[in-house]
Formats: C-alpha cells, sequence, structure tokens
C-alpha cells in the first residue's frame, strides 16, 4: 500500500471523541493468527460490551453503515460480533477400491 493510499482511506475515518475503543484495537481485531476460538470470542465479548457504553457508538454505527460492505473493517464495529463460519472437517479420501 503506498502512504497516498493509507492517508486517503484514514482521512474517511471519522473523529470520534470519547471512544472506548481508543487505544484498545487489539481487543477488537479479527482473530488472529494461532489464537484459540474462545480466546477471540471473549476479547470481541468484552469489545462489544465497551461499545454498548460508548458515547460514541450511535456515530461509529452510522459510519460504518454508510460503507459499502467490502469497506468494513474487520473486528468488532460498533458493537457488532463478527460471525465466524466453522470450518468443516476435511473428509478423508475416499479409497479407491482395488
Amino acid at each position: 500500500m503506498k502512504p497516498a493510499d493509507l492517508f486517503a482511506a484514514l482521512a474517511g475515518i471519522p473523529r470520534l471523541e470519547g471512544a472506548r475503543c481508543r487505544g484498545r484495537w487489539e481487543l477488537f481485531d479479527p482473530q488472529g493468527c494461532g489464537e484459540s476460538e474462545q480466546d477471540v470470542s471473549e476479547r470481541h465479548d468484552y469489545a462489544a460490551a465497551l461499545c454498548m457504553r460508548c458515547p460514541s457508538l450511535s456515530r461509529c454505527r452510522s459510519w460504518v453503515e454508510s460503507l459499502p460492505p467490502e469497506e468494513r473493517p474487520e473486528g468488532v464495529i460498533a458493537g457488532v460480533v463478527p460471525v465466524f463460519k466453522k470450518r468443516r472437517p476435511r473428509r478423508e479420501a475416499r479409497r479407491r477400491s482395488a
């Protein structure tokens, strides 16, 4: 990503004074590499609880809803916890009958 692209992306993010997520980005991020589903679920539940008590919730939610779905940030945003699809176990390869 070029610096100009980064600055353009950041320019559209509203300044949310008093937002409870400030300085706590790690709570709101999507699942990290090697992080268990239970750990990420607990972290996201805590983040969503912070959002529900946030003075900037309505402005944050309005901003997120104004974005096209493909441009919305990942992780907990405006109190919405992402739904993870459970991976299906791979089926064992069928053995060839000889």
